[in-house]
């Protein structure tokens, strides 16, 4: 097993500047949004909007679960990888959440991994809300494509 860390690490974007809420103790929230598409820049648009939302919920010292956001260097590092396993990863997660977050893009209705994390959550009995990714634009404004921009132009 690695050492644990005693070296604070800078985590900081160097897009955005904001000052963190402090964290309180909520439920976990998951945010769904549609990811594949054959269109890459449609596909980088979702993961922005995602990487926004999230972004601005956790500013909001809530905590949440994004699975483009936190899988998305994973899912480039590792694309052999299917994605029904992305998918059973993603359930088990949500199965601890108590908010099921819809982030409804373009798409959302369309999106069979969406639809199945709706059903997922109706089936547990996880609140669901569905919010509309405008309510994040203006948060992050420099956070218009896929997050991970920043990491490959160092």
């Amino acid at each position: 097993m690695a050492p644990i860390l005693k070296k604070k690490r800078d985590c900081s974007h160097p897009k955005l500047s904001f000052k963190l809420a402090p964290m309180k103790l909520v439920e976990l929230i998951y945010l769904a949004c549609p990811f594949r598409h054959a269109d890459p820049k449609i596909q980088a648009e979702r993961c922005a909007a995602a990487h926004r939302a999230a972004a601005q919920l956790f500013n909001e010292g809530r905590h949440v679960f994004s699975p483009l956001t936190h899988n998305e260097l994973l899912i480039e590092m590792l694309p052999h990888v299917p994605g029904e396993h992305w998918m059973q990863f993603d359930l088990a997660i949500l199965a601890h959440c108590k908010y099921l977050y819809v982030l409804k893009v373009d798409g959302w209705e369309q999106s069979k991994g969406v639809q199945r994390e709706i059903t997922f959550a109706k089936e547990r009995g996880i609140q669901i809300e569905m919010i509309e990714p405008s309510e994040f634009d203006k948060a992050h404004p420099n956070l218009l494509t896929s997050g991970l921009n920043h990491r490959r132009n160092r």
